[in-house]
């Protein structure tokens, strides 16, 4: 499909919606809703058009479905509940669809008879600023983002919550309509005002099925969906499909038929004048009170699980917003989320925000400079100049003849260039602080933004009439040139032979120093900043419409327009030939891939950035928002290598330490984790090492091997780093530990407390014996990988073959929860607090599980291949991961051992 649009801004929004609606679809992988294929820009006659291929669904309407094939109530009634089970599926990964209607769910027949729909249109916008003359809401294209007769109450008030109910609001629409034949309330045609008042006037309909009036249990379902209120809705899809299938076996449902408490209040509501004189109203207002009693503890339980629900939606929203880059929606998505449910996942996205290390000693800043030859960033803090050394966080003032205002982006040679407040430009030397060179203002024009070549021999500045080329040694004037241009945006190429100018249209000029001539590079938009390449055979070109266009300088051929942003170019820096650092009005910054026109990195900032810098692989940012400026990894900094696959992870007790095992011929290596460099690397070549780990001390590390078929322990001195003994016994064990109860070895796993033990009987039999007593015996239908015990000892996990982590509670190890993890699972863990339970397999995803409820509230990605080993950091807030794929990645959470300082569900504050 290609869309085009004669206005810009109409392009541009439709742009942000077709991206908007891939971005969401790619997310979702659920056979009634539809596939994304592609999704990009073409270039049409000039012009960026926005194109987006989906899956082709060869359906029609569901209510044009329904009339044409007859259906009967049931075949109705499980039609609607598989789109029930669509919308939570969205609904988990934070996306609401907020337009659910007939005309967006496609049905189709099967070959084999089945009948299945198809959820369309996930690319709607939030409702912005409501008219009350129109009796539709649309995008600034025009396109619909809601249709009266399926919008709920709060939406028709304007409400800004994204609360999943609204689409449980539609969905009781359309079960209405599929059902009955007729709109639930007629809204068509009216004014949102007029909307608004109808809907708070009504009662509750009756619901009749070809004109007989319906069972009771489907009315009171119909009529739960389409409450006013969104707590009497509801609180998931999936709760309104299981009670739509319930009503179809004749099993008991949720839904009750409202309290005769409720509709006094409704009758109250409706009538307010009338009971308000009526001294009915004082005994139909006792019998409410009786009756509301009973119903506020329901209402308690619902409004509980509302907001866990919310918490798994906030938390699936914020991740979709941070892997499209869209930070400001992730911060509001986790300020949105309960206080109450903020777990591990909460705090590793969290963590996001916070990534960025404090530069300059926390000094105020502004007008970050790089400086490559000292591997080290200049910038303005008082009037002087702070060279800091990112490496070591050295930090050096140096003063130079006036108070400074204004670095150049970079130096050059050891060459940094500087506007004092004089007006006057001086080149000064990086280390000493000397300066080489000074410039007075011209005709009592300041100058602004001087620029380098890289040998700090030429220096381009201007001022508000004219730009000006001067030799920094001889201080002779090169060049100059008067130019309404001369206020806008310029680079000095690398070897200094001529000048790029941005312009208010959409070109870019460069110019000769010598000649004087010139020739333009056509943008796509008009531009805002540019950059040259280290080598100059480059550059790029920050536009004013969130595109950056990357140009040939010898050809002035675009080789490639970068798109993803929500924002203006303020800031551009070449790290590399091959990779570019942006930042945007967005309040963020971004690293491109030239090589293949990809985003690879991206974060946050706390306001639009000033002024970046960057040196081999260190971004420093300083943004508007703060005084303050902040340093980035360009790179991903929390990966391990390791040479072979990772058999088993083991932490230090103060968690500066992790030791990682590779099967057979990778060796042991012992990481300093605040570093990412190896501390050690021990000779276990050879050796199958299906556990390893610290004792308590943290004096020793333990490990299992397998020699001649038998499982032996080894042990390590951690102050040498030498072998205690190849092998150790029983009592040495004891000695090292204490008590054995917290070694864990490959056929044994011993309960933190309470005195179980699980043992491998055989690939599929664990037998858990306390003090010597066999105690239970479990049997599972596939070969178990993995076996974990809660830090308290009461609930023991068992991870199967073809992915499925079955949940024992202790001591009559009943079965509370089966969790699937869609491929075999090798490895599963607690989070210190016991809150969180991490699962790891065959398809290298780390999911995270709730352990009240056991749902899943996250998902880790990024090895890969398969996890093969998960641990938890002692104080809870790192979790690494070791894969097939010879790494070890450390996830990092602002939230750790929750017993330390916070509330989980269910204590009281």
């Amino acid at each position: 499909m290609r869309s085009r649009c004669s206005r810009r801004s109409v392009r541009r929004a439709l742009a942000r919606r077709l991206r908007r609606e891939a971005q969401l679809l790619a997310q979702l992988d659920h056979p009634d809703i539809t596939r994304v294929l592609d999704t990009g820009v073409a270039d049409f006659r000039g012009q960026v058009t926005p194109y987006l291929a989906m899956e082709l669904v060869d359906g029609v309407r569901i209510d044009e479905f329904v009339r044409a094939h007859k259906l009967g109530v049931h075949a109705r009634i499980e039609l609607l509940a598989q789109i029930a089970d669509a919308v939570h599926a969205a609904h988990v990964r934070g996306i609401i669809h907020r337009d659910l209607k007939p005309a967006n769910i496609l049905v189709s027949r099967a070959a084999d008879g089945a009948i299945r729909p198809k959820l369309l249109d996930f690319g709607v916008a939030r409702l912005c600023e409501p008219r009350p003359d129109v009796t539709t809401l649309h995008t600034a294209t025009g396109q619909l983002i809601g249709t009266l007769n399926y919008m709920s109450p709060e939406q028709l008030e304007g409400s800004p919550a994204t609360d999943p109910r609204i689409d449980i609001y539609a969905l009781g629409v359309i079960a209405y309509e599929l059902l009955s034949g007729e709109h639930p309330i007629e809204l068509d045609g009216l004014s949102v005002v007029q909307a608004v008042s109808r809907l708070q006037a009504r009662r509750d309909p009756t619901l009749t099925i070809d004109g007989t009036p319906a069972p009771k249990r489907l009315e009171a379902i119909v009529l739960s969906a389409l409450a006013r209120e969104p707590d009497r809705r509801y609180s998931t899809a999936a709760e309104l499909a299981a009670d739509l299938r319930a009503f179809i076996a004749g099993s008991e449902v949720l839904a009750r038929p409202p309290s005769a408490s409720y509709q006094l209040r409704e009758f109250a509501r409706r009538n307010r004048l009338m009971v308000s004189v009526s001294l009915a109203t004082i005994a139909a207002l006792a019998i409410g009170l009786v009756g509301t009693t009973w119903f506020g503890v329901s209402a308690s339980q619902k409004e509980a699980r509302s907001r866990w629900m919310s918490h798994r939606a906030f938390i699936a929203a914020a991740s979709s917003a941070i892997e499209q880059a869209d930070f400001l929606t992730a911060r509001r998505m986790l300020d949105d989320s309960p206080p109450e449910h903020r777990g591990w996942e909460w705090g590793y996205l969290d963590a996001q925000f916070t990534a960025g290390a404090e530069a300059f000693g926390g000094r105020s800043v502004h007008s970050v400079c790089a400086d490559p030859s000292t591997a080290s960033f200049l910038a303005v803090a008082g009037g002087a100049v702070l060279r800091w050394d990112a490496s070591n966080g050295d930090l050096v003032e140096l003063h130079l003849s006036s108070e400074v205002r204004e670095l150049s982006r970079f130096a050059s040679a050891g060459r940094a260039a500087a506007v004092l407040d004089t007006g006057e430009v001086v080149v000064f030397d990086t280390v000493s602080g000397a300066v080489l060179a000074g410039f007075a203002p011209k005709d009592g024009l300041p100058w602004q933004n001087p620029t380098l070549d890289d040998q700090g021999g030429r220096v381009w500045m201007r001022n508000a009439e004219s730009g000006y080329a001067m030799d920094v040694d001889s201080g002779e004037e090169l060049a100059s040139h008067a130019t309404r241009f001369s206020r806008f945006d310029a680079a000095l190429s690398p070897d200094g032979e001529s000048i790029l100018h941005v312009s208010p249209n959409a070109y870019t000029m460069l110019r000769d120093i010598e000649s004087g001539r010139s020739a333009r590079a056509r943008n796509r938009y008009p531009g805002a900043i540019v950059a040259f390449s280290p080598s100059g055979e480059r550059f790029a070109v920050g536009t004013t419409l969130r595109t950056i266009d990357v140009f040939h300088t010898d050809s002035l051929t675009r080789e490639q327009t970068l798109i993803g942003h929500s924002g203006t170019v303020r800031c551009l820096a070449f790290a590399d030939e091959e990779t570019l650092v942006s930042s945007f009005s967005d309040q963020t910054w971004r690293v491109w891939d030239l090589s293949t026109g990809e985003q690879r990195r991206a974060g946050p900032l706390a306001g639009v950035a000033e002024s970046i810098a960057v040196v081999g692989d260190r971004l420093v940012t300083c943004d508007t928002a703060s005084d303050k400026a902040t340093s980035w990894a360009l790179r991903e900094q929390d990966v391990l290598l390791h040479p072979e696959f990772v058999y088993a992870l083991g932490w230090s007790p103060d968690g500066s330490m992790l030791a990682s095992t590779a099967f057979e011929r990778g060796g042991t290596i012992v990481w300093d984790v605040a570093t990412g460099t190896p501390v050690t690397e021990l000779d276990t070549a050879g050796r199958t090492l299906p556990t390893i780990q610290f004792t308590p001390d943290g004096k020793h590390l333990v490990h299992t091997h397998v020699r001649s078929g038998e499982q032996q322990l080894s042990a390590w001195d951690t102050t040498r780093w030498a072998p205690v003994s190849d092998t150790v016994t029983e009592s040495e064990v004891r000695e090292l530990w204490g008590d054995d109860a917290g070694l864990r070895l490959s056929m044994e796993r011993h309960a933190p407390s309470g005195g179980y033990v699980a043992v491998r009987q055989s690939a599929r039999t664990w037998v858990v014996r306390r003090r010597g007593r066999e105690v239970a015996r479990l049997n599972e239908a596939e070969n178990v990988r993995a076996v974990t015990w809660s830090p308290d000892g009461r609930t023991l996990v068992i991870g199967t073959q073809p992915g499925e982590a079955v949940v024992h509670r202790i001591p009559d190890f009943s079965v509370v929860a089966e969790l699937e993890h869609v491929t075999g699972l090798w490895a599963a863990c607690f989070t210190p607090d016991g809150t969180r339970l991490a699962t790891g397999g065959d398809d290298g995803v780390i999911r995270v599980f709730d352990t009240v409820t056991w749902d899943l509230v996250f998902e880790l990605r990024g090895h890969e291949t398969y996890v093969h080993a998960l641990k938890f950091s002692p104080d809870g807030t790192q979790l690494a991961s070791g894969s097939g794929d010879g790494t070890i990645r450390l996830w990092r959470s602002s939230t750790g051992d929750l017993r330390r300082g916070g509330v989980r569900k269910g204590d009281t504050e």
